[in-house]
């Protein structure tokens, strides 16, 4: 039986394909060897995952599956209508901890150890997908027997792309964990293709870090990523210790992040969402009761709206109306909320007062009640629990002090953090700067050349990015730092998916100072560079010289910061 191996280099192929000769397929779980793999391959080294549980076991001989601990091929309950349900796979087989045919999917557990093998290249690539559960359910690499990369599903059956950066390790003996303990929702694994390369072709870097990707933090002129903790009056990144006030912004793994209330919110004028109970309407006096703003009584004048439960994590909030009551099941109501009791609340309607069980209500927004978000000045921090608060922040050994002019200060425990976002004096994020000009005519056709996304709640490595496509030019003004010089820190990385190579260039005053080509298969690259003098900065993407659509650049986290002192690069 064919189990875990790897590709020995051989002379024909060095002739005739380079970049070929550099991955080393491991791993593909196709039997027979699938035609990919007999392209590029050598002698397979002979060993045999083993099996624990019964997460790993087969489900029949449909596709040649293997039964009784060998490794799961296809689950027949993945049909519908013809179509695989999972997506993103590679041949007709896969490692995978789904339960039995009939039984619950999720219901099973096990443990899966691959054969041993040797690091030699500096990535190790593979294909994962199902369930967000840090040590629960996820996939471990370890080296002479220690864990020092994990990584979980993202709650999808759509594989994606994974490098676990081991340039650190070539040479050392390893082997790869896949462990499923959890019997809930989306308590399953499935991994396929593992490759090792030096060139992980566009997939999302993961570090060593002992936790699922890690946690995101731009401290001083550096984006770091790993695990970030307190040690008595002291923060670490790992072994690292870090100064808090130099940290501009930080994101805590979306394995620490899974959390969501089960209580409604509020939603304010000025942009803040607090998960609380709603007790409570009477004379215009709101109370509520929540776990870090406590019992309160609001006044009605600061209040956007009231979601009663939480929507669906699996949809997208939909754009309420002004003086609208929603329900999970049936149509809006337009009218105005007299009062708020325990089980019901009255809406004066057209058609007069209208009593509405509580039970099955959404969410009501209020009538001239825009939201205004806070100044750019203030900082903004986000919670598990989906929580927003806007103020200037501190650190006080395990907790984010937010001080607020207009409220109580917040003393929030590091455990309920899931980001912190500093701005103001010494950092402007160019998300949320708006372009002095813009010049598009890319394939989307004109101004569908740039594209604004936020991940702060979700479970990318990155908290914003701008994507910018070929034939397009932003200008932004660049703040005044008077103490210091000014800097563009950003994270570039190539398109998703990108089949074409793109020039990214960096001008001031029509003078380019920095270009870089980035093809598919670009390692995302941290950039930290000094500004020349000058007012604008124009960042350009273009086509390197064939039109190949899709391509472009995504800048993570981009933002101009006061930098006292800054290594010094040299234009690429």
């Amino acid at each position: 039986m064919k189990s875990l191996s790897w590709i020995l280099t051989l002379p024909v192929l060095l002739l005739t394909s380079v970049r070929a000769s550099t991955d080393l397929l491991m791993e593909d779980f196709e039997e027979p060897l699938s035609e990919e793999a007999a392209a590029q391959s050598g002698p397979w080294i002979e060993g045999d995952w083993t099996f624990e549980g019964t997460a790993f076991e087969g489900y029949g001989k449909k596709f040649g599956t293997r039964v009784n601990g060998r490794i799961a091929k296809w689950y027949p309950g993945q049909l519908s209508q013809g179509k695989l349900r999972t997506q993103g796979h590679r041949g007709r087989a896969m490692l995978k901890s789904w339960g039995r045919r009939g039984s619950d999917i999720d219901g099973e557990t096990g443990r899966a150890l691959s054969p041993a093998f040797k690091i030699q290249r500096k990535f190790l690539r593979f294909l994962v997908s199902g369930g967000r559960y840090p040590q629960g359910a996820c996939l471990n690499l370890l080296i002479e027997g220690k864990i020092v990369n994990s990584l979980t599903g993202n709650n999808s059956n759509h594989l994606k792309p994974i490098a676990f950066e081991v340039a650190k390790w070539i040479g050392k003996e390893a082997r790869i964990e896949v462990v499923d303990r959890e019997t809930g929702a989306w308590g399953h694994l499935c991994v396929d293709q593992f490759v090792q390369t030096d060139f992980p072709k566009g997939a999302r870097i993961v570090s060593s870090s002992g936790d699922e990707g890690g946690d995101l933090v731009w401290v001083g002129e550096e984006r770091l990523r790993g695990n970030l903790r307190w040690s008595g009056e002291e923060l670490f990144l790992g072994d690292r210790r870090l100064d808090p006030s130099s940290v501009r912004s930080l994101s805590l793994g979306a394995a620490r992040s899974n959390a969501q209330s089960t209580f409604g919110s509020v939603v304010f004028r000025n942009g803040e969402r607090w998960q609380c109970e709603i007790e409570s309407l009477v004379k215009g006096k709101l109370s509520i009761r929540g776990s870090l703003p406590g019992v309160r009584t609001l006044e009605l004048s600061s209040v956007h709206s009231l979601h009663f439960s939480p929507f669906p994590r699996q949809s997208p909030e939909p754009v309420l109306r002004p003086g609208t009551l929603y329900r999970t099941t049936g149509s809006p109501v337009p009218g105005k909320i007299a009062w708020i009791k325990k089980d019901d609340l009255a809406l004066d309607s057209a058609l007069g007062i209208l009593p509405i069980p509580r039970q099955g209500l959404l969410a009501y927004v209020f009538p001239d009640s825009p939201v205004k978000l806070s100044s750019a000045d203030l900082d903004e921090v986000g919670l598990k629990d989906g929580s927003l608060f806007f103020g200037k922040v501190g650190f006080d050994s395990e907790k984010v002090v937010l001080e607020r002019s207009d409220r109580d200060s917040l003393h929030i425990p590091w455990e309920k953090l899931h980001y912190l976002i500093r701005s103001g004096k010494d950092t402007f994020w160019l998300n949320e700067l708006a372009s002095s000009s813009k010049e598009s005519h890319g394939p989307l056709g004109p101004d569908e050349g740039v594209r604004s996304i936020d991940y702060r709640r979700t479970s990318e490595p990155s908290l914003f990015a701008l994507r910018v496509l070929p034939r397009t030019k932003l200008s932004y003004r660049i703040p005044t730092f008077p103490s210091g010089k000014s800097v563009l820190q950003t994270q570039l990385a190539p398109l998703p998916n990108s089949r074409g190579t793109v020039i990214f260039t960096l001008s001031i005053g029509g003078k380019e100072f920095y270009r870089k080509k980035l093809s598919p298969d670009s390692i995302p690259e941290k950039l930290s560079i000094p500004l020349p003098k000058g007012e604008e900065l124009t960042v350009g993407v273009d086509f390197e010289e064939r039109i190949v659509f899709p391509c472009g650049v995504d800048m993570h986290d981009a933002h101009f910061a006061l930098a006292n002192i800054v290594k010094e690069e040299s234009p690429k």
